[in-house]
């Protein structure tokens, strides 16, 4: 299903001066689509994993891994609405969310990498 993002002309472009790419809408509204088909499930059915387990260690590990996992969502989502928009302020603002949202996603780590 993601190989339908290469045949969407103009889909992707390269700005020469800085480098920064600029997504169509229609490629980003196909991104969005496609993604939510896996992002929608997966928040689902961890949430339906969490509530059966019984030890309570293994369900606060795996709340950390569910704020892992929203912020690994929330990053993507953000970063495809950064490159439609194309906005120098708006991408400047979205980098600095960003930087929180990559400190969250070690939570995935220490709810089931680390000793689970």
């Amino acid at each position: 299903m993601l190989l339908g993002l290469w045949f969407i002309p103009g889909g992707i472009q390269f700005n020469t001066y800085d480098g920064k790419p600029h997504w169509s809408w229609a490629f980003g509204i196909y991104s969005f689509i496609i993604c939510s088909m896996v992002i929608i499930p997966t928040l689902y059915y961890s949430l339906v994993l969490y509530r059966k387990f019984d030890f309570e260690e293994l369900q606060k590990k795996w709340r950390y891994f569910i704020l892992g996992e929203s912020a690994f969502f929330f990053l993507y989502y953000g970063t495809t609405l950064s490159n439609m928009l194309n906005d120098p302020g708006f991408r400047t603002l979205w980098s600095i969310l960003g930087i929180f949202s990559l400190v969250l996603l070690s939570c995935i780590y220490l709810g089931v990498g680390k000793q689970l």
